[in-house]
């Protein structure tokens, strides 16, 4: 009886322990997310060349002004286009090529993201300011139209506007070779997407 009493009382000693140890770790996980970024903490070993990393930066540019990515209103990025069921559970299906969609993201990773709808297929960013041009603004719209990976299945479009008496008012100019140029960069990435599934 005595025993039992012992051994019991080291085991609660060693649980209590433990979770001192891991709130610990937790604390220091977080004191290196804001130093590294949560994508690129060392102690967090996510391998720069992997899916997770890559879809680890991609919620890490979505996140918000706080930097928290609410992950229940999410949908995985590497199970979007899953199109297996699996379990028996239903899988949503996107209506837009998983090609098209990558090509886009990879285009704009230089630029924050206003909207990054994947079930709609559109992506659209925040105002790009010029660093030598202060009173105008653009930003890039993409729409994906296709399920499959054609030259028309993408529709780009940029919307710029002018500071013109403290008020931001568009500008009323087309952009085609900028809309032509980004259109073919899309098509270009979405291809080694393509070819890199193959």
């Amino acid at each position: 009886m005595l025993r039992l009493i012992i051994i019991i009382l080291i085991s609660q000693f060693i649980i209590s322990c433990t979770g001192i140890v891991g709130g610990q770790y937790e604390e220091n996980l977080e004191k290196f997310d804001k130093i590294y970024g949560y994508c690129d903490n060392p102690h967090r070993a996510i391998v720069k060349s992997s899916v997770e990393y890559t879809t680890c930066k991609r919620k890490e540019m979505a996140a918000g002004a706080d930097g928290i990515i609410d992950d229940d209103a999410g949908i995985p990025f590497e199970n979007l286009f899953n199109k297996n069921n699996q379990g028996g559970n239903a899988v949503v299906m996107a209506n837009v090529n998983k090609d098209l969609w990558i090509g886009s993201l990879e285009t704009l990773n230089d630029y924050t993201l206003k909207i990054a709808d994947s079930m709609g297929g559109y992506i659209e960013t925040d105002w790009i300011y010029s660093s030598n041009i202060s009173d105008e603004r653009c930003a890039i719209k993409i729409k994906i139209l296709s399920t499959e990976l054609v030259s028309n299945g993408v529709d780009v479009n940029f919307v710029c506007s002018k500071l013109i008496n403290n008020n931001w008012v568009v500008m009323n100019e087309d952009f085609i070779k900028e809309e032509k140029s980004l259109h073919l960069k899309i098509l270009e990435n979405a291809q080694l997407s393509n070819s890199s599934n193959l």
